[in-house]
């Protein structure tokens, strides 16, 4: 499988990073920021895996011409004492692209104590908004916009936040989710689920779900709810059934809040509308 390597550009910072947005901790003049830029023509773009590790991933989907190529921009923060230095590691093969963020060690090195906190890679990448996606990240925070094909996300303790309007699985253990659906017609696959952070799923007002919410929080739902009790556990198991034939809906967190809502603004446009129209009419 054919492989390549992204090297970093040149620095763009190496000073004043003490209010950088890209981590919590105290830094000093031996911080570099550097940007990192790669683009890949993909037609016939059948899958794509994205990875990282050390950094957040943003998505964005493309359409029409911009289709049929893979856009990557990149952001990584390393210190002066780390021997390793971020790059981008891709592959493209028989439709399927693939992207890490890696700090590979080249050659016999020795990290230094805590190296770890000194490396971090923000990405943002722009694909087909069709292809079928995978994303994972370990503390790094997940967003998704404009993208209609099948999702599946991953992340220890990252923060998701989605819209879409495709088949979407999420997984992050220790962070918050919240999803805006763009479309009534709900699709299968459709699963949100954290150990301990909130879930929170927005529909168009005219969705008619079924749901199935499993917290050990609090509960809300603007539909119509049957809530019991886990006999000898503190789980809550809520049901929505708007639609006999809706796809159902998994929302589980073991110990967030959940809350399932209608877009009230939807509602709001359709009067407004239909008002200003009997106006004009007069």
């Amino acid at each position: 499988m054919p492989k390549y390597r992204l090297l970093l550009l040149a620095p763009l910072l190496v000073f004043g990073l003490a209010d950088s947005p890209l981590h919590g901790q105290q830094r000093d003049s031996d911080w570099t920021l550097e940007r990192m830029e790669w683009s890949q023509p993909v037609d016939g773009l059948k899958s794509v895996t994205i990875t990282n590790r050390y950094g957040a991933i943003r998505i964005g989907g493309s359409s029409g011409d911009l289709a049929g190529l893979a856009d990557f921009h990149g952001m990584a923060q390393y210190h002066a004492d780390d021997p390793r230095k971020p790059v981008l590691e891709s592959s493209y093969e028989d439709g399927a692209l693939s992207l890490e963020i890696t700090y590979p060690n080249d050659g016999d090195v020795t990290d230094p104590p805590d190296s770890w906190r000194k490396r971090r890679t923000d990405i943002t990448v722009y694909v087909d908004k069709d292809a079928p996606l995978k994303l994972e990240t370990l503390h790094g925070s997940i967003v998704v916009k404009g993208y209609a094909g099948p999702l599946t996300v991953h992340s220890e303790s990252g923060d998701v936040s989605i819209k879409t309007v495709g088949p979407l699985e999420v997984m992050s253990k220790y962070g918050s989710i919240e999803t805006f659906f763009q479309s009534a017609d709900l699709p299968a696959p459709l699963a949100l689920e954290s150990i301990s952070g909130p879930i929170h799923l927005s529909l168009p007002w005219h969705a008619d779900p079924k749901a199935l919410l499993e917290p050990r929080g609090e509960m809300s739902s603007d539909y119509s709810i049957d809530i019991e009790w886990i006999s000898g556990m503190t789980l809550k198991r809520g049901s929505v059934d708007s639609s006999a034939s809706a796809a159902p809906i998994l929302l589980r967190s073991n110990q967030g809040n959940i809350r399932l809502l209608r877009r009230i603004e939807d509602r709001l446009e359709a009067p407004f509308e239909t008002h200003d129209e009997s106006l004009e009419k007069r």
